[in-house]
């Protein structure tokens, strides 16, 4: 079973992947250090390694959440060390000890300096090899830990980001075939239109047929002298020429109608056209961010 420590020095790092290495497929091995190093109590023997794209504050955070869940110790600074006491750590020792620690950050990755004590004595590979042993591969399995969790953490948020590109590129898509919905539509008015202005030229040519007769008849009935006739042919004359007039509004309603779906077709090609260029880009970028997903798996599946 693997201690609690672990786990919670997992949850708070896997939150600080930086994207400063993307470009590399296969993470470099984790190489742990024994050294003898100048610290608080002396100079004393520990462990140093690097976890890459890490950053400290999540570093001391985990540290401090990790010890009070191993012994509810508490995480003292002392200028440039995070110290716990009395912790037990049942995989290195049934002893309590005290850890102390020293998070260095740079650029691309955080140094860590571990030191165990027990017993008012320095764990050391001469004096207690076991113990030591044991501490060094906690603290190499911790660091390996963290770092693919941080790396995984990384894919869940590059996926994440990944699903919000295809959510875009598909509502491009979609807005795509609307748009091409709409340029049918209107196409299809279009020669529905014509076809009613077809109509109506032959209904115009049919009603102007009429008036030029009812006018015929008019003149006859003004030459007869016959005021009540006359009369009435020039009603049918009026109703005639009004019904030509009507169907002379009615065709250029449809002209303008169809210059208006025109119109609105030339916008939806203009507007089609703006979406095939931002398609175009967001396909990259989905193709660039599965690209990128690909390759922090590689790296992750290399963490060793």
């Amino acid at each position: 079973m693997k201690s609690p420590i672990l786990f919670l020095f997992f949850s708070i790092l896997v939150g600080q992947l930086t994207a400063q290495s993307d470009s590399g497929n296969v993470a470099k091995p984790l190489v742990i250090e024994d050294i003898t190093k100048a610290m608080s109590k002396g100079t004393q023997p520990g462990f140093r390694i690097d976890i890459p794209q890490v950053k400290k504050k999540g570093t001391v955070e985990a540290l401090s959440k990790a010890m009070k869940a191993e012994s509810r110790a508490n995480l003292e600074q002392v200028n440039n060390e995070y110290i716990v006491r009395g912790t037990t750590i049942k995989s290195i020792s049934p002893r309590p000890l005290n850890v102390y620690g020293i998070v260095n950050e740079y650029e691309d990755h955080v140094e860590l300096l571990f030191f165990y004590e027990a017993d008012s004595a320095f764990l050391s590979k001469e004096k207690n090899e076991t113990e030591y042993l044991s501490a060094r591969k906690y603290t190499r399995d911790f660091a390996v830990q963290a770092y693919r969790g941080a790396v995984q953490e990384r894919i869940d948020l590059e996926n994440s980001k990944l699903k919000d590109l295809q959510s875009q590129l598909d509502g491009l898509n979609s807005e795509q075939d609307k748009l091409k919905k709409t340029i049918d539509a209107e196409n299809q008015n279009i020669e529905k239109t014509r076809q009613k202005i077809a109509t109506s030229e032959k209904d115009q040519e049919r009603v102007g047929k009429l008036v030029q007769d009812q006018k015929a008849l008019v003149d006859q009935a003004r030459s007869s002298k016959n005021e009540g006739l006359e009369k009435e042919e020039q009603k049918k004359l009026n109703g005639f020429e009004s019904d030509l007039s009507k169907l002379a509004k009615q065709e250029d309603g449809y002209h303008k109608e169809i210059t208006n779906s025109e119109e609105n077709i030339r916008e939806y090609k203009r507007t089609s056209s703006d979406n095939d260029g931002a398609s175009q880009v967001k396909q990259e970028d989905v193709a660039k961010q599965k690209d990128l997903i690909n390759k922090l798996q590689k790296r992750l599946e290399s963490i060793q």
